[in-house]
């Protein structure tokens, strides 16, 4: 999956930075897009950390979609270019950096070969860079590295690569020695190219990824441009509304002030909270839910009941399911009309909460293990808590977005791609273990986070990757098909969208 990863990773990034934007070259030390390096698969084969990363590498599932994502990003005119030296770029150690202007950026790449990959590289490369337009195009040798630029004049950045690989025989600086792949990026610069909404302050990112034991840990600090605004309270647990069996369990806080200025919230005329708790049952299919604080919950029903259709009538024109209605017995409002789903709210069991969801679920059943709940307790800086059993909630998300598709007016997805099967084979889904997500407030301006997981990405992660895989416009972004009478989606910098999401500093991944 790692492979799959990073020759993503690599086509998402080309693709960020195709021309869009007119704009004058940044000073250097703030022209960086985005650098990696990688470890390559061949030095991952002599691992003895990764296990669960190597299982899933194994299973022919897997063989199956790396080849087809390759073959599909060497059909691609934006990637297309670079199709013969995919697998080098896999394979071996390598470094890539983009900087300048986003809409015209200077790529280097170096990488580590053997004589009689090198001289492949050294004799193709002006005509690989011929193919993208671009003026300047440099290849050269140094020791065991081939460095290669493309962009235009006097190309900076591959001097400067050149210079360091004959002064140290090394491409750039590890900031986390040991990591697999290591990923800088200024996601500010990067969002119009990726298609994320521009109205957001996104920070200057670094991730590094590297085995540890049977998973992988990845590290990651966000820096933003300025002081963050996250109140940060001791947690209160909705303890007696959390009931077991869970998939799942999601803690937030610090978004009262962004919530304050939602317009839904303002509609509705609700107080803002500061902490959202998310989790999913194993139980059946569409047992999300979600609790937060909101006093006298059963007494803003009546005006949630008045409020709420002509909210969603604004929000979902195109649908015309049944109506809100008022439950007295249960003290509840539902809306009627979707099949098999009652979306709900209501008071939670723990007084001063209200919950929410897809499908209502009766209690009765045990509690969630205290242990779960006391990995936030004490916790003074911690933004966002995650843990997942990974594997039914992969499943969980497939159903999910089918639901989203339904609601949001999409054609359905296709049913029998690579990437499909890739999601649906148990021999590789058994591999994914527990995933543990932690998010710390590690300075006014800085996050940290710190993931264990079997191949580095949750299940909501790896199942956008696939639905991305599967777009007819990979690498490329493709807009999802919608539907007759479904309008289109407003634009990303006119939407209500949160700020990039706080990614704190996470201490050590805990599985229960």
């Amino acid at each position: 999956m790692m492979r799959v990863a990073f020759s993503t990773l690599l086509a998402a990034l080309v693709v960020a930075c195709q021309p869009r934007s007119n704009s004058a070259a940044e000073p250097e030390a703030a022209d960086l897009l985005v650098r990696w390096h990688f470890a390559g698969t061949e030095r991952l084969a002599g691992e003895t950390n990764g296990t669960a990363l190597r299982a899933v590498l194994a299973e022919p599932a897997t063989r199956a979609l790396i080849a087809h994502t390759l073959e599909r990003l060497g059909e691609a005119p934006v990637t297309k270019p670079l199709a013969p030296l995919f697998n080098d770029l896999l394979r071996a150690e390598s470094f890539v950096q983009a900087r300048g202007t986003p809409g015209r950026p200077e790529w280097t790449l170096a990488v580590r070969l053997p004589p009689e990959r090198a001289a492949v590289w050294l004799s193709t490369w002006t005509n690989t860079a011929r193919a993208w337009e671009r003026p300047g195009a440099r290849v050269a040798q140094a020791g065991e590295w081939v460095v290669a630029g493309v962009g235009d004049e006097p190309l900076a950045g591959f001097e400067a690569v050149r210079q360091r690989l004959h002064k140290t025989g090394r491409p750039g600086a590890h900031q986390e020695p040991g990591a697999w792949l290591e990923v800088e990026a200024d996601l500010a610069r990067l969002a119009p190219g990726l298609g994320l909404p521009t109205n957001v302050t996104w920070p200057r990112a670094h991730l590094a990824l590297a085995g540890q034991g049977a998973s992988l840990r990845a590290v990651g600090r966000f820096t933003y441009p300025r002081p963050l605004e996250l109140p940060l309270e001791p947690w209160r647990i909705p303890t007696n509304t959390i009931q077991d069996p869970l998939i799942s369990f999601t803690a937030l806080q610090g978004v009262r002030p962004w919530l304050a200025e939602h317009a839904l919230v303002r509609e509705l005329d609700l107080p803002a909270p500061n902490q959202i708790y998310g989790w999913a049952r194993a139980l059946a299919p569409y047992l999300t839910q979600f609790a937060w604080e909101l006093p006298d919950v059963a007494a803003r029903l009546p005006a949630l009941q008045t409020k709420l259709p002509a909210a969603l009538r604004a929000r979902l024109p195109w649908l015309d399911f049944g109506e809100v209605k008022m439950v007295p017995s249960l003290t509840r409002l539902v809306w009627t009309g979707f099949p098999m789903l009652v979306p709900f709210l209501g008071p939670a069991p723990d007084p001063g909460f209200a919950t929410a969801g897809i499908f209502p679920v009766s209690g009765g059943e045990k509690p969630a293990p205290a242990e779960l709940f006391a990995q936030l307790h004490g916790r003074t800086n911690l933004v966002l808590y995650h843990w997942e059993i990974t594997q039914p909630r992969l499943a969980d998300w497939q159903e999910l977005r089918l639901l989203y598709d339904m609601v949001a007016g999409h054609a359905p997805p296709p049913t029998n791609t690579p990437a499909v099967r890739w999601l649906q084979d148990t021999n590789v889904t058994r591999h994914l273990g527990n995933a543990v997500t932690e998010i710390t407030r590690t300075g006014p301006r800085e996050l940290t986070l710190v993931r264990r997981s079997a191949i580095g990405l949750t299940a909501f992660e790896i199942h956008w990757v696939t639905r991305w895989l599967d777009g007819r416009r990979f690498p490329l972004l493709s807009p999802p098909v919608r539907l007759l009478g479904a309008p289109k989606p407003a634009p990303a910098g006119s939407t209500n969208a949160p700020p990039a999401a706080p990614s704190p500093h996470a201490q050590t991944g805990r599985q229960h």
